[in-house]
């Protein structure tokens, strides 16, 4: 069998056993088409090429789609967190109000008192006098 020295894979592959049955078989088909072996060979290693760059997309590609549920992930939680501050300031701004309300109903139930105690207090000085 004739291989060619400049074949990729016979640069690579010194020790190729030539009696193999599977290199047999191609070197008798590639005879029969009128192919020679090389030309089978190189078209089988640039299938083989396409296929490594086929799986070196789809991983990174996985990578890629793993990198987006992360972003996703994290979004979410910082999307929570955000509306979880929100509602602790209006929670905040509703007690805040609720007690200067009750402080201002407070003042407003003293000043009731210092004005019925002033009433009170005239009403005693009005019957004194009369």
């Amino acid at each position: 069998m004739d291989l060619d020295p400049k074949c990729v894979f016979v640069q690579r592959e010194r020790n190729l056993d030539v009696h193999h049955p599977v290199i047999n078989l191609v070197a008798s088909l590639a005879r029969n088409r009128g192919v020679t072996f090389t030309e089978i060979h190189n078209y089988a290693e640039w299938k083989y090429r396409t296929a490594l760059k086929e799986k070196e997309i789809a991983e990174k590609q996985l990578l890629l789609n793993r990198q987006h549920q992360q972003i996703n992930s994290k979004n979410l939680v910082i999307v929570g967190v955000s509306i979880g501050c929100v509602l602790l300031l209006l929670l905040l701004v509703f007690i805040s109000r609720s007690y200067q309300q009750k402080q201002a109903i407070q003042k407003q139930g003293t000043e009731i008192s210092v004005w019925k105690a002033t009433l009170q207090g005239e009403e005693k000085a009005g019957q004194g006098t009369a």
